[in-house]
């Protein structure tokens, strides 16, 4: 499998996430994730990318374990990648994983752990508008109104 065709797939399988097709998202990046398995070190950022992916179904299916596993799976590639591609897997990662814990209504709910995650992006892109988004939304599940309505403005 080439790099292209990996990247095909996984916006194929998107596509199919933004049509409603959660199932199908799902199972097309299970077998996408298989093919990358076996296709070698080369193919790893492709593959963290993928799992990111799976984990952006599985939370909009509020499989809140299975996203978080995936996230996890994703973090252990990364190790294994070089500076660049390791920080554009761990921004997409950090990004997701303080969405899902900071879901109200998710099994995963821990504002402390989101937080955390935004700390993690904050450190890499410090007053990047998807920080200021994030504390904001952090911010309105704390009810801290001021900096909600201040790290929204400036997002």
């Amino acid at each position: 499998m080439q790099i292209w065709e990996a990247r095909g797939a996984r916006a194929d399988a998107m596509l199919k996430l933004d049509d409603g097709d959660v199932p199908g998202a799902r199972s097309a990046l299970d077998s996408l994730i298989d093919a990358l398995t076996e296709a070698g070190a080369a193919m790893r950022p492709e593959l963290a990318q993928a799992h990111i992916d799976r984990a952006t179904v599985e939370r909009l299916a509020n499989d809140w374990g299975a996203a978080l596993s995936d996230l996890d799976t994703a973090e252990s590639i990364a190790g294994q990648l070089g500076f660049f591609p390791r920080q554009a897997v761990l921004t997409n990662l950090d990004n997701l994983r303080a969405r899902i814990h900071s879901t109200s209504y998710a099994a995963v709910f821990d504002l402390a752990l989101a937080q955390s995650a935004v700390d993690r992006l904050s450190a890499t892109w410090s007053g990047h508008w998807m920080v200021d988004e994030l504390e904001s939304h952090i911010a309105f599940q704390r009810r801290d109104w001021d900096r909600a309505a201040t790290k929204a403005l400036r997002a």
